[in-house]
């Protein structure tokens, strides 16, 4: 994870390499995510005393770019 941004910021979704493959609308901020990272999604919310689910970024707010 690189980039600092806040929940509901819109995110971009990049290979290793660099290559932007999506953009999505994130229910964490960067800062949750460092925290929950390698966590299980049960455990969200004993480790960060709330909870907005299960996905960083639903599939509903999700564009996958394809170029």
């Amino acid at each position: 994870m690189r980039g600092e941004f806040a929940r509901g910021e819109v995110a971009r979704i990049t290979t290793q390499s660099g290559q932007l493959v999506a953009r999505g609308i994130s229910s964490y901020s960067s800062q949750d995510l460092a925290n929950i990272a390698g966590k299980h999604s049960k455990d969200i919310l004993s480790i960060l005393g709330y909870d907005y689910g299960s996905e960083v970024i639903h599939r509903d707010d999700l564009v996958v770019i394809q170029e």
